[in-house]
């Protein structure tokens, strides 16, 4: 009887033994799995790469000679666009070039959808419009400063400069401006927009930027 003691405490301690080594496995298989669930979550809150678009370059880029000078028209988009003050117009930037009106009416939209569409003239005219993004602080201005049309391969490019106020508001800021350019000239040219360097931009480094119409 004394002998069957230990030989009972024996296969006792064996079982907790094969016990604490299926928990451990288990809690191993557990923290896999939350780590393989937190990397696809990560996964997921990481945005798709952007993608470049075709108009980004030009034939005419390696030979400046070979462009040629469109003339443009400032376009009246109304003092509430165009010279908000405090109470400027929310949105995204965007860049794009209108051919027709219902073209404008939802590329307006996606500039201002809280203002009513501005009234303009595409007869005889392509209106290019470029919209800024939303500024922590102001004045911010905005000039298009030559548009080129490249025969080529039917591409033209807008070169615009922003300009930065040292003065640094309280409130944020936004510009939206629009040209017009002859339709006998621009015809059906994919339209780039180019950003030209002016002071810094929000990181303190000089800048230029090649933005694709929408």
């Amino acid at each position: 009887m004394r002998a069957a003691r230990p030989l009972r405490q024996r296969n006792l301690r064996g079982r907790l033994t094969l016990l604490l080594i299926i928990l451990s496995a288990c809690a191993k298989d557990a923290k896999s799995a939350s780590n393989e669930g937190a990397r696809a979550s990560a996964a997921l809150a990481v945005p798709p790469q952007s993608t470049t678009d075709s108009t980004s370059r030009s034939a005419c880029d390696s030979s400046p000679n070979h462009w040629k000078p469109v003339e443009f028209t400032e376009v009246d988009l109304g003092k509430r666009v165009q010279h908000p003050g405090l109470n400027y117009i929310r949105g995204p930037a965007t860049f794009a070039a209108v051919r027709s009106d219902d073209e404008w009416t939802r590329i307006w939209k996606r500039i201002a959808d809280t203002v009513q569409t501005p009234e303009i003239n595409l007869g005889d005219s392509i209106i290019l419009v470029l919209a800024t993004r939303e500024f922590g602080s102001g004045p911010t201005d905005l000039d298009v400063v030559r548009a080129r049309l490249c025969q080529e391969d039917n591409t033209a490019s807008v070169e615009y400069r922003l300009h930065y106020s040292a003065r640094q508001n309280d409130y944020g800021d936004r510009v939206i401006r629009a040209v017009a350019v002859p339709r006998s000239k621009l015809g059906t040219a994919a339209v780039r927009f180019v950003q030209l360097p002016d002071q810094i931009d929000d990181l303190g480094r000089p800048f230029t930027t090649t933005t694709p119409a929408s």
